[in-house]
Parts: C-alpha cells; sequence; structure tokens
C-alpha cells in the first residue's frame, strides 16, 4: 500500500476549469485596463493635454541649439 504524490493543487485536476491563471486576477486587470481607457478618454476631450511627443522634441531642439557654438 503505496501513497501516491499528488500531483498539483486540486484546481488543476478539476475537468470544470482548464488550468491557467485564476478568474479574479483576470478581472481586476480588465477591470482597470477599462477604467483607465475610459479616464484618458473622458480627460482628452475635455481638457487640453499637451503632446508629450512634440514638447521632447522641442526640449532636445533648444538643448542642441545651447549646445553649438555660435557661426559668425
Amino acid at each position: 500500500m503505496e501513497k501516491q504524490a499528488p500531483t498539483g493543487p486540486p484546481s488543476c485536476s478539476s475537468p470544470l476549469r482548464p488550468p491557467g491563471p485564476p478568474t479574479n486576477i483576470m478581472f481586476q486587470f480588465l477591470l482597470g485596463f477599462t477604467l483607465g481607457n475610459v479616464v484618458g478618454m473622458y480627460l482628452a476631450q475635455n481638457y487640453d493635454i499637451p503632446n508629450l511627443a512634440k514638447k521632447l522634441e522641442e526640449i532636445k531642439k533648444d538643448l542642441d541649439a545651447k549646445k553649438k557654438p555660435p557661426t559668425s
């Protein structure tokens, strides 16, 4: 009479639920992702949000202009 070692957690051997991440974690991710998108869309439509890519380009150009010695 030998005892067999357990093969994994009980949830893995259940035929009703395939192995994978728990649904609670997936639900939290989807809820946060959706809420973040909705808030972002609201802010973009109702407020003047600056374009960060353009701002960084302007800053880079200003820094490059200050680095170069003036040509005369």
